[in-house]
């Protein structure tokens, strides 16, 4: 019998991207779509899981370096766990803020895919548009990243990849 996969996928993009409407999806299909003996175990995450009370989301940006440690303390007890396929939807504007993600997936026998995202949806947590225009400048790609359904003239920074 083959050992059952063990997959984290990491996705990225600006505010109003879609990276939760795709975790959602994601998961979805893998949840839902398969048969039930073929279902498999599931989790996600993201920073922005932590700014919700009652419902509410309530950022207070004294709190953000708490929210990402939460993240992925959450993400690694999934895979001591042994979940099957973790999402774990942020920014991750720079390159380093997924190394510890990759790191620890890698330690853990883990499969890393990383996905770029770039739909247009509404920004529904009120970044202003200023601050995601200095993301979109400082959004880092890798050389040889295949962005999903996005023209390499428009990727988050304006640049190709190997402008990066």
């Amino acid at each position: 019998m083959a050992a059952e996969p063990k997959t984290l996928v990491l996705i990225r993009g600006l505010p109003g991207s879609g990276k939760t409407t795709l975790a959602k999806a994601y998961l979805g299909f893998f949840t839902k779509s398969l048969l039930p003996w073929d279902r498999l175990r599931c989790a996600h995450f993201e920073a922005d899981m932590f700014f919700y009370r009652n419902g509410k989301y309530q950022y207070d940006p004294k709190f953000l370096e708490i929210a990402q440690r939460q993240c992925l303390a959450q993400a690694e007890v999934a895979m001591r766990n042994q979940m099957n396929v973790i999402v774990v939807s942020n920014n991750f504007i720079r390159l380093w803020e997924m190394e510890p993600y990759v790191k620890l997936a890698n330690a853990l026998g883990y499969v890393v895919q990383e996905i770029i995202t770039g739909a247009p949806f509404q920004n529904v947590h009120g970044v202003p548009s200023e601050v995601i225009e200095k993301m979109r400048k400082h959004f880092q790609v890798r050389p040889t990243q295949y962005v999903l359904g996005i023209n390499p003239e428009t990727l988050p920074n304006g640049n190709s990849p190997e402008q990066n």
